[in-house]
């Protein structure tokens, strides 16, 4: 009868122990976030799949080990922070890959919570510590390589071995900085194209491989110099294949997209897979030899448990089954319905609404449009371009065009915006940055027939011209205990709002002269000022 087969019996024995459920869960949730990764084309996709895998095996190999221990006001702390993991995950907006980061871990967290309770912890301390490496080091790691002092920057130390590398190869190369030029074309080299970004994946994944395999410092050193110099070479190899194939924009797109980026992932990947599997041999190697050593001097060698043995009573209680059982299939029902709704996961900023009266002291408004742009979208799901009004303003006999853009999911470059946007090229001159106290940052240029002023106002207050502001502001607000934090942690907005109202002045030029332009720009946007970032 199947009732009695031995496969039966061991399918019925693992739904009658808790710690099969939680081994459950665990793996739910790797593939529920596994999923959300993959939704929002996140680069991380296979880091993600790489430290899930460990948590799990490290998890496995110590299942008998672990015990569940009912402690009613700790349990629910971890429930309660695992309910706010999944709704946020389910609210999350399409470029948050910064919260997706940290689920891993807040999510292996609350599980240990609820399954061990405070004094529990440290049977997790590994998997813990691997999601927490996955979480920070990248970002350390970028931090790191790109506050080197002037004249030592990351870019610029990987151009100098690009432009030696082609240089000892044949072609006829020379250097500027972080340009690189050939008889037919440049690149710049920016720290995004370097090898900075593949040692930081190789940290990760070397600092894991150290958690579950501790080797002494001298060894460990040796390895990370070695994957180290591995990832700058690499880097140092696709910046010369990029100036090679600058002059072909087909080739050129390719080993600049994600698609040739890749490629050099895939072989730093490869070579660490072999690296670590030698290195993991070596550990096993000696941890045997100690372990003899251990049994040749113990007397009594039959009082070591071996690894996997239980060293706890197995979990017999009824509603602890009950309860991880439960929890186990809700997070599944979760999976599942990620799975099958594609816009989980994606979404998006909500669009700003604008009044079509709009109006500035001194000025007359003559004509209120919106401002539309159906081709901005990353896929079926996202668009940048949320909603936009343009407004024409007078003055006796000056004119000045207000166009007002929401973009979301942005970095706030507003030279980008200008070449993506209005269609223009690069067709301005006399561009100057300046700054205004409690206002910001924005930028002043002209061309032939026009002046012009451009700033991105963020939803935090101020507005700013480059990424490197808009990013130093984002994080600065993300810093402030206030209702805007909160409620970026339960989702009803960003944690990290990537919003800006793009705000592009123009006015005709004045006797050939921008300066009188620029100052009547100056006052309509102080003017303007206020009611643009009230709209958010």
């Amino acid at each position: 009868m199947i009732v009695s087969s031995p496969d039966w019996i061991k399918i019925k024995s693992s739904l009658s122990d808790a710690k099969m459920w939680l081994f459950f869960t665990t793996a739910n949730l790797a593939i529920w976030h596994g999923v959300l990764t993959h939704r929002i084309n996140s680069p991380e996709l296979t880091t993600t799949l790489f430290f899930w895998l460990v948590a799990l095996f490290v998890l496995w190999k110590k299942r008998n080990d672990i015990y569940l221990v009912s402690q009613p006001w700790k349990n629910f702390i971890g429930i309660f922070l695992l309910a706010i993991i999944i709704y946020r995950g389910l609210a999350l907006f399409w470029y948050e890959n910064f919260v997706l980061q940290f689920i891993p871990f807040f999510s292996l967290l609350s599980l240990a919570l609820i399954a061990s309770g405070w004094k529990g912890l440290k049977q997790y301390t590994r998997p813990l510590i691997a999601f927490l490496i996955f979480s920070l080091v990248d970002g350390i790691s970028e931090k790191v390589f790109t506050s080197f002092p002037d004249g030592f920057t990351f870019p610029k130390l990987t151009a100098d071995f690009s432009t030696f590398f082609l240089h000892y190869i044949g072609f006829d190369v020379s250097q500027e900085g972080v340009f690189i030029y050939l008889p037919d074309g440049s690149v710049e080299v920016l720290y995004a194209c370097t090898g900075g970004p593949l040692i930081g994946l190789l940290l990760q994944l070397t600092f894991v491989l150290f958690i579950i395999a501790p080797l002494n410092w001298k060894f460990a050193s040796k390895i990370l110099i070695g994957l180290l110099s591995l990832g700058f070479f690499l880097g140092v190899v696709r910046v010369a294949l990029l100036a090679v194939v600058v002059s072909d924009p087909t080739a050129f797109e390719y080993w600049h997209g994600s698609e040739g980026s890749q490629i050099f992932s895939l072989a730093a990947f490869s070579i660490w897979i072999v690296s670590a599997h030698f290195i993991y041999e070596h550990y096993e190697n000696q941890l045997k030899v100690k372990q003899a050593e251990e049994t040749t001097e113990n007397s009594k060698p039959e009082t070591a448990s071996s690894e996997g043995e239980s060293t706890s009573p197995p979990e017999s209680n009824p509603s602890r089954l009950r309860f991880l059982s439960g929890l186990g299939l809700m997070i599944s029902v979760v999976t599942l319905f990620t799975f099958f709704f594609p816009e989980v996961g994606r979404r998006q900023v909500p669009p700003l609404n604008f009044p079509s009266q709009l109006s500035l002291k001194g000025w007359t408004r003559e004509s209120s449009v919106p401002l539309t742009d159906e081709t901005d979208s990353i896929n079926d799901y996202v668009q940048q371009f949320r909603s936009g009004q343009q407004y024409l303003y007078r003055q006796q006999n000056q004119a000045v065009t207000v166009e007002l853009r929401h973009i979301g999911g942005t970095f706030g470059n507003v030279g980008g915006f200008a070449s993506r946007y209005l269609k223009r090229g690069k067709v301005e001159s006399d561009k100057r940055s300046k700054t205004l106290p409690n206002l910001g940052a924005y930028q002043l240029y002209h061309d032939e027939s026009y002046a012009y002023l451009s700033t991105c106002i963020t939803s935090q207050g101020e507005s700013t011209t480059n990424i490197g502001d808009f990013v130093y502001k984002m994080n600065r607000n993300l810093l402030k205990a206030n209702s805007r934090l909160w409620s970026g942690v339960i989702g009803t907005r960003s944690l990290r709002e990537r919003n800006c109202l793009w705000v592009h002045l123009s006015t005709p030029l004045q006797e050939n002269s921008p300066e009188a332009s620029y100052q009547r720009l100056e006052a309509v946007f102080q003017e303007g000022y206020p009611k643009w970032q009230a709209l958010f």
